[in-house]
């Protein structure tokens, strides 16, 4: 069924029933399916005949019965891979809805026995929920009658013999109908028609003595009396109880002026209803009569609901969809995959293998399309070497001899059969799915005479066209291929001549096109599998010589990684004589290049370093001075260190140029790691100075302030060793909110660091040497230490700087004093911090008196001089300052 289309023309009807539901119930497209349509021709159901699916048996619908429920009871036939002998026969009951198949019973065909086409079961007979059929038995020439309980708890139980029928001698079976409720009758092969008697059999048809190529077929009982149908007029009649025929339907004539699309091509098969109507069958048509031969329906397809076509739709959708989901996601992994840390090898089989299964996939269908054609033709040459030889080896004058049904069997028959038999280099059933067909010609008609088919009866009448016409007329040999009710063929026809050399018949031979196609197949399948096998090995050799080229490129990888790691010093050693071995070399090139450019890299690096320090990259969040662009900027907590040399003035002027820049470069080279060490580092230089940042602790700036003094005592005493002046530094600490950032134009940037509190430093530093203090500290510094590291501290109050807006609080931290001068500070601090408090206060006279004792201990305490004559002053002026005191500078 193709999406979207609703009505379907019959093709290859060979039996149609109605049951008691008008339901009507076809056999077609040459015995492979079974369709249940409603009264309106609507598909019910349609089921394939294969119970198997995968298996090279051929399979076939060759008998239909229908219960009063719409169950449908059928034999199916399991023919061998070519489609010629049968292997086995199965009764199936099929559930009115289709949906469920169940197996009555199985019939195995042993080896010895040969039945073409047709088995040995025939004529399925429901009556009072009994299923009969008869079952052939050759070895006697008899039938026996089974019965299979339809009742649901019997149907598993095997069937029972009821009955059993001895064919007189020298008749052989064709047809068996009815049971002993009933009556009894059956054809033979020989023409005859018997009614079983209980003491001697009655022979109904011909009338004894009488030689007629007439025979009947088709046995069916309705209502006690027997109808058959008369080939070779077409026409049904009936036989009742009391033995007396009647003409019940002349099938051509209602069937000749028939207006249709499809044609009529002849009976094939027909039925009884219920009702008494008559089903009659051709190929592509199904005529409904009543009982006098009017014609109430003509079928010539079938047709599906909107529902169906739309789930058909449904189905092909949603198929297509999946297929396109799956398209996208092995697209989408492929991608991933493909984009993903994968080896090389790995990318490349997935790379190789579908191109590799898509060329293989066309050299399979590219093979298989040449060698199945080839294989056609062989075929047909095969079938006209065969058709052509048929003429020399049948002997005309055999089959002149044959002129009824009565002589099957007979000394001419069984000559001409043998003969036959000798066409093919085997015989018996093992021909390789070949047929055997002969024709007789007599008075301008075609007669089937014998053939390989159980089902066909000597002088049935065959149908005269073009192509037998030619063989006929011409004498041809002519090979075509045919498709009717009982399957597909290729086939080949010539001429049998007499001893006249008169054109008397045809001899056919030929094959199942399912028989073609399985070798086509079994072809198909050696062609994959040796193109599989051939895939294996040639992706296999891919891998492998992948594997071996990459095994160049892993020493340039190990290579690799071991540069990554630092290891400079290394080079890829490959000789393989090809690319690889060339690019193994511009490699070790490229890798001292690399090396002489890293050197000089590191070296221009530690340049800029010297420039602008690491400290100062992380701080502003760079790794390298790449990544620094003009306006980068970081607002941090910091603090300050300044340290200068105290009287510089006066010491360079005793100095060249030359003697200056040695002075400075010595100093800063002196004291500046020490800044490094203490995790801080040199915003800029202030000549013999530096302006220093600690973006960690507090003491650590305090540390590095200790370690600068300490350090200046070893300083000065190589100097006085060399014979130079000592130098005296000046320190402040301060701490508070920093922006550091890059400044400059396009052409020149540099690190900078602007904050009023870098200014205010670089004031106290200055203003440290007029108190007389080594190291000067603000309260922001004191507040960031600990009240332990405190006691080395000393309050000089709040002093007023013309720089800055607000007072600050200044301390002296003592501790890197001299030994002496720290112990006078430290017995002398409670007493100079409460004289600094007085004279906050404006309490001069007090302050004054503090300060005197102080300077008696300590004539070198600035602070506490400058404070004196700050008190002094005071007092002589007579001001009396009711606010807080501050210093001034």
């Amino acid at each position: 069924m193709q999406p979207l289309q609703k009505n379907f023309p019959f093709e290859a009807v060979s039996q149609a029933v109605i049951d008691q539901m008008d339901s009507m119930y076809v056999i077609a497209h040459s015995k492979l399916s079974l369709t249940k349509l409603d009264m309106n021709g609507k598909v019910v159901y349609e089921l394939d005949s294969s119970l198997k699916q995968g298996q090279q048996n051929t399979y076939m619908y060759n008998d239909l019965a229908v219960d009063e429920h719409g169950n449908a009871y059928v034999i199916v036939t399991v023919l061998d891979e070519f489609g010629l002998k049968v292997v086995r026969e199965h009764i199936l009951k099929i559930s009115s809805d289709g949906k469920s198949r169940q197996m009555l019973y199985t019939d195995n065909i042993p080896n010895t026995e040969t039945h073409m086409r047709v088995g040995k079961l025939q004529r399925l007979h429901i009556e009072q929920n009994q299923l009969y059929f008869y079952k052939k038995q050759p070895q006697n020439n008899s039938a026996i009658l089974m019965s299979i309980d339809l009742v649901q708890d019997s149907l598993l139980k095997p069937p029972t013999e009821v009955h059993s029928v001895l064919l007189p001698p020298n008749q052989y079976l064709k047809e068996i109908i009815g049971t002993p409720s009933s009556h009894i009758y059956y054809s033979t092969k020989q023409g005859h028609l018997f009614s079983e008697e209980h003491d001697n059999d009655l022979q109904l048809y011909p009338e004894k003595d009488v030689v007629t190529t007439h025979f009947p077929v088709e046995l069916s009982l309705y209502e006690n009396e027997l109808y058959y149908v008369d080939n070779q007029v077409e026409t049904i009649y009936s036989v009742n109880k009391q033995m007396q025929t009647k003409l019940r339907l002349d099938v051509a004539s209602i069937t000749q002026p028939l207006e249709s699309k499809a044609e009529w091509w002849g009976l094939i098969d027909y039925s009884i209803t219920p009702q008494g109507k008559f089903v009659l069958t051709s190929e592509e048509m199904i005529v409904v009569s009543d009982a006098n031969g009017k014609i109430e329906k003509v079928l010539e397809g079938y047709h599906y609901s909107i529902g169906q076509v739309i789930k058909q739709l449904m189905y092909v959708l949603l198929v297509l969809i999946t297929i396109g989901l799956m398209v996208l996601f092995l697209r989408m992994v492929y991608k991933d995959v493909m984009k993903g840390r994968l080896s090389l090898v790995a990318k490349q089989l997935l790379i190789v293998l579908p191109v590799i299964a898509v060329c293989m996939a066309w050299l399979t269908h590219s093979i298989n399309a040449s060698v199945a054609q080839q294989l056609r033709e062989q075929t047909v040459r095969q079938l006209s070497i065969l058709a052509t030889n048929g003429q020399y080896l049948i002997d005309g004058d055999l089959l002149e001899d044959l002129n009824s049904p009565a002589d099957y069997r007979s000394s001419s028959f069984t000559q001409l059969k043998n003969r036959l038999n000798g066409l093919f280099t085997t015989s018996g059933d093992n021909r390789g799915g070949l047929y055997n067909t002969i024709y007789r010609y007599v008075d301008g008609e075609l007669y089937i005479l014998m053939d390989d088919d159980d089902g066909v009866t000597m002088y049935q009448p065959f149908e005269t066209n073009e192509s037998n016409m030619r063989v006929l007329e011409k004498g041809e040999v002519v090979v075509e291929e045919w498709t009717d009710a009982s399957g597909s063929w290729v086939y080949a026809i010539g001429p049998i001549y007499n001893s006249k050399q008169e054109i008397v018949g045809i001899y056919e031979t030929g094959q199942a096109i399912v028989a073609l196609d399985i070798k086509i197949a079994q072809l198909r399948d050696h062609v994959i599998e040796i193109v599989c096998w051939i895939s294996i090995a040639l992706s296999a050799v891919i891998a492998l010589m992948t594997v071996y080229f990459l095994s160049s490129i892993g020493k340039l990888r190990k290579t690799v990684n071991l540069i990554a790691s630092g290891e400079w010093n290394v080079k890829v050693d490959i000789h393989t004589k090809d690319e690889v071995e060339e690019l193994g070399q511009r490699f070790n090139m490229m890798t001292t290049a690399i090396k002489t450019y890293i050197s000089e890299v590191t070296k221009l690096n530690g340049a800029y370093l010297r420039f602008v320090p690491q400290q100062f990259l992380k701080l502003l969040g760079k790794e390298k001075m790449t990544d620094i662009q003009l306006g980068d900027q970081q607002n941090r907590y910091m603090t300050i260190l300044v340290c200068h040399v105290r009287n510089f003035d006066e010491l360079s002027q005793d100095m060249t140029t030359d003697e200056n820049f040695t002075f400075i470069n010595q100093f800063l080279n002196q004291f500046g790691p020490i800044i490094r060490e203490n995790n801080g580092f040199i915003s800029r230089y202030l000549g013999p100075g530096m302006l220093t940042m600690f973006p960690r602790k507090t003491s650590n700036a305090l540390e590095a302030a200790r370690q600068i003094r300490a350090q200046l005592l070893s300083y000065n005493q190589d100097r006085e060793q060399r014979g130079l002046v000592p130098i005296d530094i000046g320190i402040s600490i301060h701490a508070g909110e920093v922006m550091l950032g890059i400044i400059g134009e396009e052409k020149r940037i540099e690190g900078s660091v602007i904050s009023n509190h870098v200014n205010l430093a670089i004031d106290l530093e200055r203003l440290s040497q007029t108190l007389g203090v080594s190291v000067l500290v603000t309260s922001q510094v004191v507040e960031g230490i600990t009240p332990l590291e405190r006691e080395r501290f000393r309050h000089l109050g709040e002093v007023e700087l013309t720089s800055q807006r607000h007072s600050i609080q200044l301390y002296d931290w003592f501790e890197t004093d001299s030994p002496s001068l720290k112990q006078q500070k430290t017995k002398d601090k409670a007493m100079f911090e409460a004289a600094v408090e007085a004279f906050r206060q404006g309490k001069y006279e007090a302050a004054r008196e503090g300060f005197v004792q102080i300077m008696k201990a300590n004539r070198n305490d600035l602070i506490a001089k400058y404070y004196f004559f700050k008190c002094d002053e005071f007092l002589h002026s007579g001001l009396i300052i009711e606010q807080e005191a501050k210093l001034k500078f």
